[in-house]
Parts: C-alpha cells; sequence; structure tokens
C-alpha cells in the first residue's frame, strides 16, 4: 500500500530523507519545520524601532502626543506624524518602513461585522510622497501580517512622516512600525523551528 506524503520539497534529496525517517532513521534538516540548534541569527543591518522612539514622546497624532503606539488608539482619519528627520541618519540601508496593526477597537454600533483595515491601504507618506506598499514574503513570528512601504528615491533630508488609514470598520488601531532593509530580510527568512 502506497502511503502519500505531502510534498515540502523539491528533488529526490527531500524524498530520501521522509523515507528514512519513516523507516526510523533520524531525518536530516530540509524538508519543512526543523529543530534549530542555535538562534538564528541575521546577517541583516539591525532595525530602527519607530514604536521605541515614538515613546520618547515625539510623535503625535493629531497634535496629541503618542508615546505608546501600541496603545494609542489611531482613530480612522487621524494622522501619525512621526519626525523622521530625528533619527534618518541611524537608518543606513533600513529605509523600508514595515507596518502592522496590533489589533483595534469595537466595530462601530450597527456595523454587521467586524472588519479590520488592511496595513496595505495605509495612507504613508514622506514629506508628502506616498509610500509604495510591497507585501514582506516573511512567515510568522517577524511577519505575521503586515507591509512594507518603500520610496524610491528614499530623499536625502527627510521631515516627516504622515500615517493615516480610512479602511475597515474598527473605532481605532494601535501599530507595530520599524524602519528595515525589506530586501535582505526577505532573503534571510528565520527557519520554523521544532520545540
Amino acid at each position: 500500500m502506497a502511503i502519500a506524503l505531502p510534498r515540502l520539497e523539491t528533488g529526490r534529496a527531500c524524498a530520501w530523507r521522509l523515507a528514512a525517517a519513516l523507516l526510523g532513521a533520524v531525518a536530516t534538516t530540509g524538508c519543512g519545520p526543523k529543530h534549530c540548534d542555535e538562534p538564528f541569527v541575521s546577517p541583516c543591518p539591525a532595525r530602527f524601532d519607530v514604536n521605541a522612539f515614538c515613546r520618547a514622546g515625539t510623535c503625535k497624532v493629531d497634535g496629541i502626543v503618542a508615546d505608546d503606539l501600541l496603545h494609542a488608539h489611531i482613530k480612522k482619519g487621524e494622522v501619525l506624524l512621526i519626525p523622521i528627520a530625528e533619527f534618518v541618519g541611524q537608518l543606513s540601508s533600513t529605509r523600508d518602513l514595515f507596518v502592522e496593526y496590533s489589533g483595534g477597537g469595537p466595530s462601530d454600533p450597527g456595523a454587521e461585522a467586524y472588519v479590520p483595515p488592511e496595513e496595505r491601504n495605509a495612507h504613508v507618506l514622506l514629506d508628502g510622497v506616498a509610500g509604495a506598499p510591497f507585501d514582506a514574503i516573511r512567515n510568522a513570528p517577524i511577519a505575521p501580517r503586515g507591509v512594507s512601504f518603500r520610496w524610491s528615491p528614499f530623499p536625502d533630508a527627510p521631515q516627516r512622516i504622515e500615517l493615516s488609514y480610512e479602511d475597515g470598520n474598527v473605532t481605532y488601531v494601535g501599530l507595530v512600525a520599524w524602519f528595515e532593509d525589506g530586501v535582505c530580510e526577505d532573503r534571510n527568512v528565520a527557519p520554523e523551528c521544532l520545540e
């Protein structure tokens, strides 16, 4: 009787490892999730944590200090202002802005269903120029949802980022945001490890 196995990797090498595992031999890595002996160390430039920057009280939502973006309760149509001029010198090649909503408040009264806003629909302006969204290909826990925004060319002396959203029917959202080198991050995905 033949056993149907899921196709996790192309080529003969994985088929041999799966067959060996079924026969009781120790399988080597390469087929789906693996046991990781060492913690993953990314070769990419360090990310710049926008949430940590805003904790100093320099970011504002419609003129009011937003020192905790996770719980800032940014409402539909409100504008989060991030003064990038204060940290742009620390970005090196980490010039893509990653944005992920961290939840939201209850739907508006009378709404038929809870419809969260989508990150890729966010309005993200750098000195008035819209960022081009691109979906990160990474897997959880690095990027469970979220989207990155890129500007090409990136301005030499940017002053401000403005972020807002108009979709969904939630009352408010918090967010997680950081600058990263999106190309490097997508090429160097942390492995999925078994416990």
